[in-house]
């Protein structure tokens, strides 16, 4: 039973690591970015073309390849090892920042409710 639990654990994170890979060579191809090709994308991982192509065809993706992903191209980790929460940290990061704002906002505003008249 774990080893099969293991096994699509293993098979889950490929599928989500080829989905984000699309989505990062479509991004930079039309954004004409540095990693548009495969080849320029796999050196960015440390990998080769061959090595991708082993996990399109169910190579079970590398710890150290995932974290040259999270590394290099913002990935989050958490996102890549359970499909929860955003796919980037900066996608994240907005979020959590937006809610700080927020916060920020509802402390000023009862301060200043509170606020003592100068006399």
């Amino acid at each position: 039973m774990a080893l099969s639990l293991s096994n699509k654990l293993s098979e889950d994170v490929t599928v989500r690591f080829l989905i984000i890979s699309g989505e990062i060579m479509m991004l930079q191809k039309r954004n004409k970015g540095a990693y548009s090709t495969l080849t320029a994308y796999t050196a960015s991982l440390g990998i080769t073309t061959s090595h991708y192509n082993n996990y399109e065809s169910g190579s079970v993706v590398s710890v150290e390849v995932l974290a040259r992903l999270t590394e290099v191209h913002g990935v989050n980790g958490h996102w890549l090892l359970t499909g929860k929460g955003a796919k980037y940290y900066m996608a994240d990061m907005a979020g959590r920042i937006s809610k700080l704002e927020e916060r920020v906002y509802e402390l000023e505003s009862f301060l200043k409710l509170n606020e003592k008249p100068k006399r």
